[in-house]
């Protein structure tokens, strides 16, 4: 199981939250992620952090090799927004997009699932109350 730590971002349990549904891979090309958070893989922010309550939720953020954003599966969703922006890897701010409610394209491209605030793979989004 690959290390993690909080400082200013997502608790711990949100951190082990997203890489329980994710299995501890790639939530992109499917690799097992090894190693230190922060140092061979990262949780990317699907809209960036912001100050909204769910800026760090489990619906929020990917696990996703590459330290950085210019790295492996972590550079290719920050250098092709115009890929990365239909495959639900980043929201818009400016148009408000709730992280529940957009689709993901994961596992190599083979599907497309709704992040639950609860750490699981959905295939609707939530109902609106």
């Amino acid at each position: 199981m690959p290390r993690y730590y909080s400082g200013g971002g997502p608790t711990v349990d949100t951190v082990l939250a997203v890489l329980e549904r994710s299995r501890g891979r790639c939530e992109l090309c499917a690799d097992e992620l090894v190693g230190e958070r922060g140092v061979r893989w990262s949780l990317h922010h699907r809209r960036g952090r912001d100050r909204r309550p769910d800026s760090h939720s489990v619906q929020n953020l990917m696990a996703v090799c590459g330290a950085s954003n210019i790295e492996w599966c972590h550079g290719s969703i920050h250098g092709r927004r115009s890929e990365a922006q239909p495959n639900g890897w980043w929201l818009s701010r400016i148009a408000h997009q709730d992280p529940l409610r957009v689709p993901v394209l994961i596992d190599r491209g083979s599907q497309f699932v709704y992040f639950t605030a609860d750490g699981r793979y959905a295939e609707h989004p939530p109902e609106t109350p």
